[in-house]
């Protein structure tokens, strides 16, 4: 896996890409979920794991232009094996609250992916 998220957006209407994205940078990075703001219809959420930490990320719809970043650390702000959580793997906006809750786990190595 290389280190990079590649995001499209396309016209259900003819089928074409109205604009690719590619993050890239020497952090690990594992999208796991989209999800639409349910306050705000321009915004989605990507959820998934970066560098580590179990990471949520806010943007625009239209231009892919990030509004904010969450990521779990502890109180250092360190990343794994620091981090208390390193992925998530299930959550939930419950209907128009402004609160995702999110579940996940903490790797013992991160590194190598393990849980024991």
């Amino acid at each position: 896996m290389n280190d990079s998220i590649q995001m499209l957006k396309v016209n259900s209407a003819d089928q074409t890409i109205k604009w690719n994205f590619e993050y890239s940078d020497n952090k690990k990075k594992v999208p796991s979920f989209l999800h639409q703001d349910s306050l705000d219809h321009s915004k989605m959420f990507l959820i998934g794991s970066i560098d580590h930490r179990a990471s949520i990320v806010r943007f625009d719809k239209d231009n892919m232009r990030v509004d904010g970043l969450l990521q779990v650390e502890n109180r250092f702000g360190e990343a794994a094996p620091a981090s208390e959580m390193n992925e998530i793997l299930s959550y939930i906006e419950p209907n128009r609250d402004g609160s995702v809750f999110a579940c996940g786990y903490k790797w013992l190595n991160p590194s190598t992916m393990t849980t024991s």
